[in-house]
């Protein structure tokens, strides 16, 4: 059973804090760090263990205006469901608060963001998803015991499948699709989280519930 601190994540493959690839978001980052000091503006990192069986990769994430607020959603709501969740299908153990995070662990799992820098609303350009994919290629191909992808996003599946080398027209996004890669890696599919009703393509707390349902039984399958 593999369990690591949020806290105490080992980080390789992954851009430096200064990280200068995408000049925008360098940038910005230069300006958070003024406009909010004492903040970890950083390149957001990866939280759980190497030898997760899941990989959970999700979209850019929203500047650090505060205290951490979780593996990688910037809004503490949507944070909340998200690791309140993985907690509730024994995907992470311990507690999450948005001022305190440091008693969850993941388990079985690792969540990576496809963008690790914060973008302008959250949105990155297309140069700046491409420049980023060779982080999460790398990600991929350090899980030794990796089985399965859950995209939270069509940002996020996109990256992937890139990441995986095979063209996005091949597999296009859909919320609840279960589909194997040729190489026998397993991506789900999950629309992006709302703290509110479902609107606008996103998805509720019991939405995203029934969707780690799906991620647990697939690896049940497999013999988790």
């Amino acid at each position: 059973m593999s369990q690591t601190l949020l806290t105490t994540q080992e980080v390789t493959d992954a851009p430096d804090d200064d990280c200068q690839l995408c000049p925008r978001l360098a940038q910005l980052r230069s300006a958070n760090r003024r406009n909010h000091p004492g903040v970890d503006h950083a390149p957001i990192r990866a939280w759980g263990a190497r030898d997760a069986s899941v990989l959970i990769v999700g979209p850019a994430p929203e500047a650090r205006k505060g205290a951490h607020q979780g593996p990688f959603f910037g809004d503490r709501n949507v944070s909340a469901i998200f690791c309140e969740t993985l907690i509730e299908h024994g995907l992470a153990t311990g507690h999450y608060a948005s001022d305190n995070a440091t008693g969850l662990r993941s388990n079985h799992c690792r969540v990576v963001g496809a963008v690790r820098c914060a973008p302008p609303a959250a949105l990155p350009q297309p140069a700046e998803v491409h420049a980023c994919n060779a982080f999460l290629k790398a990600e991929l191909q350090a899980m030794p015991n990796l089985r399965l992808v859950l995209a939270i996003g069509a940002l996020a599946h996109n990256a992937t499948i890139a990441a995986c080398g095979m063209p996005m027209a091949r597999l296009g996004f859909q919320h609840g699709r279960v589909a194997t890669l040729p190489d026998g890696l397993i991506i789900v599919d999950c629309s992006p989280l709302s703290a509110h009703s479902p609107r606008d393509a996103l998805i509720c707390r019991e939405m995203f519930s029934a969707i780690v349902t799906t991620v647990v039984e697939a690896l049940g399958r497999q013999g988790r």
